[in-house]
């Protein structure tokens, strides 16, 4: 008798243990989890611009579009054009069935080809976000973006988008052509 009650003794002292261990455990990870999400938005706050965004541009009622291309630890994003312009505000099929701007440079054999960008900084980052509009997120592979050529996009206040696309700011031996934005999707 007194071994069954030394049974029932110990295990509903084991129950209880497993009770608040599994109590304390649940909190553990509640508390992980918050912090977790703390630290996520924390990132996004800090850079809210993701690779694979579009962007429109409006000067004098033409609409220029641009995709993130780059963004390189020293705070420095790089941008795509987009090859067509439109009188209307872009949507989201202008960068799916577009076309963006690439460079040849045969100033070097065989030559070098990709695409060409626009550049902003960090410290740019706020007039960036006052004039350019988020269209939408498309899938990027980075394995496949190969850049020849650029420049600013954007100068103190001024946007140098038309100056971008400009064919003859590039030197003589270079040319422009396009390629598909489905070739760099994944």
């Amino acid at each position: 008798m007194v071994n069954k009650k030394t049974h029932f003794i110990i295990i509903s002292i084991l129950l209880v243990l497993l009770v608040v261990y599994a109590y304390q455990k649940f909190e553990r990870n509640n508390q992980k989890y918050d912090s977790n999400n703390d630290d996520k938005e924390e990132i996004i706050s800090k850079s809210s611009l993701q690779v694979g965004e579009c962007f429109s541009y409006e000067e004098e009622g033409i609409y220029y579009g641009i995709v993130l291309i780059r963004h390189e630890d020293y705070d420095l994003y790089s941008v795509a054009l987009l090859d067509r312009t439109e009188k209307k505000e872009l949507n989201k099929d202008n960068f799916i069935n577009g076309d963006l701007i690439c460079t040849s440079n045969h100033m070097i054999a065989p030559g070098s080809y990709g695409l060409s960008t626009g550049d902003f900084t960090e410290s740019d980052l706020e007039v960036f976000k006052q004039k350019f509009k988020y269209i939408t997120k498309i899938n990027l592979d980075d394995s496949k973006i190969g850049i020849n050529g650029g420049g600013g996009l954007i100068d103190g206040e001024k946007v140098s988008i038309k100056e971008l696309r400009d064919p003859n700011r590039l030197l003589k031996q270079m040319k422009q052509y396009t390629e598909p934005v489905s070739k760099y999707l994944n």
